[in-house]
């Protein structure tokens, strides 16, 4: 069996260069992603929130910025994408202070989210937790410019997910006060956008070209 695995046109495209491997987990990586998107989408729909519309809309963009270099490594193996993605990085990361800024006061979200939704998003976010921690872990392993973009555009959306799981539980369990759940929200969503604003100047300021 494994012998007729090893025989396929699809098994020897990803063997024949590394970056064809690359780009078949970074398809995969981006469909998972649309699917939370469009998650969130569904939930900004069904209870009017502007946060998870948002949130939609950033990991989308995230997600192409993610396709983007990669193609564009295999493409012709150019380093010039990596500022461009930080000054995308940096322009999102307004968008998202915005955001937090408009829904400081708010709720979370527009009503008690359920406990399938809530698993999903809790089982997406550590899943985004782990893949970045090891992505950080092997990052000496390969320090080629495209790849640091990758992980940085990885550690963006994981930092967008924890926001996200954070104001959705405080949504769906409770606060304790409105003063509380307003300085929680703030709080998580301005460390986010200082981690994604130093992923974005770090991209910018390194000399590739």
């Amino acid at each position: 069996m494994l012998e007729r695995v090893a025989e396929t046109k699809i098994w020897q495209w990803l063997h024949e260069d590394r970056l064809n491997y690359d780009m078949a987990k970074t398809i995969c990586s981006f469909a998972c992603n649309l699917g939370y998107a469009l998650l969130n989408l569904a939930i900004a729909m069904i209870s009017s929130s502007t946060w998870h519309a948002s949130v939609s809309a950033f990991l989308t963009v995230l997600g192409l910025m993610r396709l983007s270099m990669i193609i564009i490594w295999k493409a012709n193996r150019g380093t010039r994408a990596v500022r461009c993605t930080g000054f995308m990085m940096l322009i999102l990361d307004a968008v998202l202070l915005f955001m937090v800024y408009q829904t400081a006061s708010q709720k979370a979200a527009a009503g008690r989210h359920g406990d399938i939704v809530m698993i999903t998003i809790a089982t997406y976010t550590f899943f985004k937790l782990g893949s970045a921690i090891a992505k950080a872990i092997k990052a000496k392993a390969d320090s080629c410019p495209i790849a640091i973009s990758i992980r940085s555009i990885i550690y963006a959306e994981t930092a967008i997910s924890i926001v996200n799981l954070q104001r959705s539980m405080i949504a769906s369990f409770g606060a304790s006060s409105i003063a509380w759940e307003t300085m929680m929200n703030t709080l998580t969503g301005i460390s986010a956008c200082i981690f994604i604003a130093a992923i974005g100047i770090s991209l910018i300021r390194k000399q590739y070209i």
